[in-house]
């Protein structure tokens, strides 16, 4: 698959690309009824989305 997104133990997520680390997504909350997520490349690029899909969709469009 080339696209995958694996739970860490921590509660994180790391999104590989081709079995390489392409970034991170971690959850976080704005408020009590918000969720959100924070997604860093692992060229430093950072973002906040509302899905998981949509960050891991940064991930990847900022790893080249």
């Amino acid at each position: 698959m080339a696209i995958e997104i694996k739970k860490n133990a921590d509660g994180t997520w790391t999104v590989y690309y081709f079995g390489k680390e392409a970034g991170f997504i971690e959850p976080i909350r704005y408020n009590k009824n918000d969720r959100s997520y924070r997604a860093v490349s692992v060229h430093g690029r950072l973002t906040h989305t509302y899905t998981i899909e949509g960050a891991k969709q940064f991930v990847i469009e900022n790893y080249a």
